[in-house]
């Protein structure tokens, strides 16, 4: 698991507050916790941001003198597209509250939307020789993740017969085939959706037919079979930047995050093993479970 980086100069020993906004082009598309419900590429989304830190506290907190400038660099990474982008930086506000805000293309997005605001240093003046002295360096930054599709959108799919293929039961509707060997391996090579076409509903929902129930039963019946998967890897971690762009663990870490927000790696198997009846309704609600409105 990678390890955090130790920058080479004095750093805030405190996080800026921040408080961000998701708002989308099409009044029909919701914010949740942690998701979006009804996306899709053709809604473009708008996300503000609203920090709450003393630049002249930053600045010497970190050895720096007066009439330092620092800014608020707003940047986004899109999982399912495999796109980023660096938005332009605002100077912090001497008031202690800077805005700002992004623009994004909803063809550009995709999967998991991750958003970030980092303070870096634009003008240093004064220091020592273990202060911030160098144009773009890095203070602290805060970042937010929403899901922006259902679950399994990305995957590659395969209508195969259950019958033939030697499937342990043929009845089964779906089979989510997944390769644990390692979670840094690309997630579209790592996971297969296989889909029964000797079942007539199951073959409704590969045609694009299916009624939304089914699409959403689909949704948190895969959701719960990634969610265990992770539960049961070991020195596995809910944190975005520990793997690969577009790996198996990054796309677990993204659900995780998305489904039980706020909540790590162990307090997750904990809800698990002690409150199953509660893990349950969690993976019902957040995954929209039964709903007919965004399903798809």
């Amino acid at each position: 698991m990678a390890r955090q980086p130790i920058p080479p100069f004095l750093v805030p020993r405190t996080a800026p507050d921040v408080t961000w906004t998701l708002t989308p082009a099409a009044p029909s598309v919701t914010v949740e916790e942690g998701r979006l419900v009804g996306w899709d590429h053709t809604c473009d989304l708008s996300v503000g941001v609203r920090a709450v830190l003393e630049p002249a506290e930053l600045a010497a907190a970190c050895g720096l003198g007066e009439g330092t400038v620092l800014g608020l660099a707003l940047g986004w990474r899109a999982s399912g597209s495999g796109l980023r982008a660096q938005e332009v930086v605002c100077e912090l506000s001497p008031s202690g509250v800077t805005e700002g805000s992004m623009q994004l293309d909803g063809t550009d997005l995709g999967g998991v939307l991750r958003v970030s605001a980092t303070v870096v240093v634009v003008r240093a003046v004064g220091g020592g020789p273990v202060s911030p002295s160098r144009a773009g360096a890095v203070l602290a930054q805060q970042s937010r993740t929403w899901m922006l599709e259902g679950v399994g959108d990305r995957f590659p799919v395969e209508l195969v017969d259950f019958g033939v293929a030697g499937i342990r039961d043929h009845r089964a509707a779906w089979v989510l085939r997944v390769d644990r060997t390692d979670p840094t391996w690309d997630v579209t090579a790592a996971v297969r959706l296989q889909i029964n076409r000797g079942h007539p509903v199951a073959a409704a929902l590969a045609a694009g037919d299916a009624v939304p129930e089914v699409r959403s039963v689909l949704r948190t019946d895969v959701a719960r079979q990634l969610v265990d998967l992770a539960c049961g890897l070991r020195d596995f971690s809910v944190a975005w930047d520990v793997w690969p762009d577009g790996s198996l663990g990054q796309a677990l870490s993204g659900l995780l995050a998305a489904v039980f927000p706020g909540m790590d790696i162990e307090e997750i198997r904990a809800l698990r093993e002690d409150a199953p009846e509660d893990y349950a309704a969690v993976l019902q609600g957040s995954t929209a479970f039964l709903e007919t409105e965004g399903a798809g």
